[in-house]
């Protein structure tokens, strides 16, 4: 066995195995197989050409794309330039602007400019025609003077202007009485349970003013508090009272100095100051009468 396995690898295989190499060139130059041989080659790079444009047509696909400025455009027109750019617009988002009419579009998401796909959805907010409510403050939320109020107003949207003026001596001038909204009269009372207008609505407010005008002090001094007072008054004047540890009713005691002197010129609305005892100061004199006393003894 050994024998004829020897003389078959001596006599057959090993010359088959030497000619092997040029029985394969004389193969693969025979015109059959190089025909064959190129018609395979064509079809292998056909097949990679168009494995490759068909990848190219799919990645391009969506395509990325400048993405329109849609701002300030109606949103009619929006839609339309959308279409023509094959991606989408929703409205996300809506706000009341006083000096832009309803459905334009004030600002989108992403941004103009940007790169998007085809088919991407753009967000937008547009204008509304319905201005949202907005609490209106107290009037102590300014301490209750005009202009600081005015400002708190304009930042919550709301316009003001001043309806009237009156004259108050006893309080300072541009304080707030009260406001008017659609010819509704509005009070502080009224505002702390909650008080609710449209943005950019108006209101008209009635706050004080002074007269400047030259008052002259009268004559005090040995008069009761209670008749000074109707005194000062008249004069439209006002005044700061200081009394001694013997006065027990300030209605009843006598003024036995003041300050500024009798004849002074002052501003209406300005301070006299005036001191008060128990008893009448003596230098008045015991037969003197004040006027209180005078309009008693005429009945």
């Amino acid at each position: 066995m050994q024998e004829r396995v020897k003389q078959w690898w001596t006599n057959t295989f090993l010359p088959s195995l030497k000619a092997a190499p040029n029985n394969l060139k004389i193969f693969l130059t025979t015109p059959m197989v190089l025909k064959n041989l190129g018609l395979m080659l064509v079809a292998i790079l056909s097949f990679v050409f168009v494995v490759i444009i068909g990848l190219n047509m799919y990645t391009q696909h969506g395509e990325s794309i400048y993405l329109d400025n849609l701002q300030r455009l109606p949103l009619k027109q929006v839609k339309k330039i959308a279409r023509k750019g094959d991606y989408k617009v929703v409205v996300f988002d809506s706000l009341w602007k006083e000096d832009i009419k309803a459905g334009v579009v004030l600002s989108q998401n992403p941004s103009p400019g940007a790169k998007i796909k085809e088919g991407r959805t753009v967000y937008l907010t547009v204008s509304s025609n319905t201005p949202p409510k907005v609490e209106v403050p107290l009037f102590r939320d300014a301490a209750y003077m005009y202009e600081s109020y005015k400002r708190i107003l304009e930042v919550r949207g709301i316009n003001s202007e001043i309806k009237e003026e009156i004259i108050d001596t006893k309080q300072a001038k541009g304080t707030i009485l009260y406001m008017y909204h659609k010819g509704r009269k509005i009070e502080e009372e009224m505002l702390k349970e909650g008080y609710f207008v449209e943005k950019g609505e108006k209101l008209d407010l009635v706050i004080t003013k002074q007269v400047i005008a030259q008052r002259t002090v009268p004559e005090l001094v040995c008069l009761k508090l209670s008749t000074a007072k109707f005194l000062l008054e008249s004069s439209q004047l006002n005044f700061d009272a200081i009394e001694d540890s013997s006065v027990i009713d300030l209605e009843e005691a006598y003024i036995y100095k003041q300050t500024p002197d009798p004849g002074t010129n002052l501003i209406s609305g300005d301070y006299v100051k005036i001191y008060l005892t128990l008893e009448k100061p003596m230098a008045c004199g015991s037969d003197d009468l004040d006027v209180s006393d005078e309009d008693e003894n005429q009945f």
